[in-house]
């Protein structure tokens, strides 16, 4: 009996590792996904007397990136980003929890691929978005319905593999 309550702890903790890789590899949270983008008013991150609200987002197929400077993972997907962007494809960024100043640093250092960049110091509008860890990618359709979030460094492939066909069918079924 002894033998075994001394790995009871050892149990415990994969248990809670296994629970938590579980809830941030979560890419289809039924509580967003097919939902209408939830309400928000956020000042810009590159000019705090403009704010952005449901009203100004683009009216075709669009993605919200939640994004931060101290983010690793954010700052290596900032080409891909770029690449997406230069299809057409809008791009808003949500700055999450970050330092304005060090956020407006990065997107002078690398390519800024945002049409604009809401800043969400207090992660209120990312908190109704369910964001759990950054990056976060939501897929916005013409209607304002998220239809799909990716947790994690979005890549290429990632993008032609999950982002794409949703665009695709939708287009399809148009």
């Amino acid at each position: 009996m002894k033998r075994a309550l001394i790995f009871l702890p050892l149990l415990l903790l994969v248990l809670f590792i296994g629970v938590l890789l579980s809830a941030i590899n979560n890419n289809k949270n039924p509580a967003t996904i097919n939902q209408p983008l939830p309400q928000f008013n956020q000042v810009a991150l590159m000019d705090e007397s403009k704010q952005f609200g449901n009203q100004d987002m683009p009216t075709t197929f669009y993605l919200i990136n939640v994004w931060a400077s101290w983010c690793n993972y954010c700052k290596q997907e900032l080409p891909t980003l770029k690449k997406i962007a230069q299809t057409g494809v809008p791009i808003v960024g949500l700055n999450y929890r970050d330092n304005r100043e060090q956020a407006v640093r990065i997107l002078q250092k690398f390519a800024n691929p945002f049409i604009f960049n809401l800043y969400d110091k207090d992660g209120t509008f990312a908190n109704k978005l369910g964001v759990n860890a950054t990056p976060q990618t939501y897929l916005i359709d013409n209607k304002g319905i998220i239809k799909l979030r990716y947790s994690g460094e979005l890549t290429m492939d990632v993008w032609q593999q999950d982002f794409l066909p949703l665009i695709k069918q939708h287009k399809a079924n148009q």
